[in-house]
């Protein structure tokens, strides 16, 4: 393994220096591969694995699916991602929107657009992931076209890109702080979602089913047509410009 030390950094406010080591993400970590089962075969469907493709990954952690295979469909045609793993979407046209990367809270299987990737040194996989969310602007400049539009990555390229570490004791330190951070933001998001959900069936309640009147709407209320009490809104343009210029 090839790899350079920079000593005496000091790692934000955690108030610790520590040697640093630099070395290329493939001598670190291994990526797998998934797969789909055949979609003729209904025996490999409907059963009580999830099934991850893109249009799953859309949190940083990942349980479950919309889509279910059976362990006969495991077996031919996908692949299981362990508890822990990451899971790292490397071709489709969601590249082009983000970067999703999740971590595996309970086992699953995954597509052919997914890898699956693994510590094979003392690095543990959440500080590689936790490094890998940090890189989104990086992976986002490096990402491809296919011959259909969609996104790709260079799975070469990938596996050459620089990841510094430290030693152990820092690098659970910043696990620890990240994985805080992480619960309080799924913990905000979840709070928000409820107050949404309440605001929504609020509103139908009032508008919709007038259920604090009885279900009938009042009579000293009144229907018209929307634009007779609203202004037109036109769409906007976006006005000439050289997209090179500073």
């Amino acid at each position: 393994m090839s790899l350079k030390t920079r000593s005496g950094r000091n790692w934000g406010q955690l108030g610790m220096t520590s040697n640093w080591k630099t070395c290329q993400l493939g001598e670190l970590v291994t990526f797998t591969s998934g797969g789909t089962p055949s979609k003729k075969k209904a025996e490999y469907w409907n059963g009580s694995i999830p099934w991850i493709s893109a249009k799953t990954m859309k949190d940083e952690h990942i349980s479950t699916s919309d889509l279910m295979i059976s362990e006969e469909g495991l077996k031919n045609g996908s692949r299981l991602a362990p508890q822990g793993s990451i899971l790292f979407l490397i071709r489709g046209s969601g590249l082009f929107n983000g970067i999703p990367i999740c971590l595996v809270d309970k086992p699953v299987a995954f597509n052919q657009d997914v890898k699956c990737i693994n510590s094979i040194s003392e690095i543990e996989n959440k500080y590689v992931f936790y490094w890998l969310l940090s890189q989104a602007s990086t992976l986002s400049a490096i990402v491809g076209v296919t011959t259909i539009g969609a996104g790709k990555f260079d799975m070469d390229v990938i596996k050459r890109l620089e990841i510094s570490y430290p030693e152990k004791e820092v690098r659970n330190e910043i696990i620890r702080i990240a994985d805080a951070i992480s619960d309080k933001i799924r913990l905000n998001t979840a709070i928000n979602e409820n107050l949404e959900s309440q605001a929504q069936a609020i509103f139908k309640s009032w508008f919709v089913d007038f259920e604090p009147f009885g279900g009938v709407m009042p009579e000293d209320w009144s229907e018209c047509i929307l634009d007779s009490m609203c202004s037109l809104i036109i769409k906007g343009i976006t006005p000439k410009y050289n997209e090179h210029s500073a």
